[in-house]
């Protein structure tokens, strides 16, 4: 039986660069989510608050997301590609 590495796939160029380009997207997206917390923590002293913003910045994300994959499952697969 074959061993798989680990990373073969980060060996084919274009799939590493997409891979990279998703990694440092995901790191600022946290980083924004970590300093709208500390700055709005700052300007009102209240978690209550913090929490409701961080709810309402995620809320489209979560909404839309559950949204896409139901439209992406009923339409035909190739045209949807």
């Amino acid at each position: 039986m074959q061993r798989i590495k680990l990373f073969t796939a980060l060996t084919v160029r274009p799939f590493a660069l997409l891979w990279l380009g998703q990694t440092v997207s995901r790191l600022g997206d946290f980083l924004y989510q970590v300093a709208l917390a500390w700055w709005v923590v700052e300007k009102t002293g209240s978690s209550t608050v913090m929490g409701i913003v961080l709810l309402c910045s995620l809320l489209p994300t979560l909404v839309f997301g559950l949204l896409g994959g139901v439209v992406g499952d009923r339409l035909p697969r190739v045209p949807t590609l």
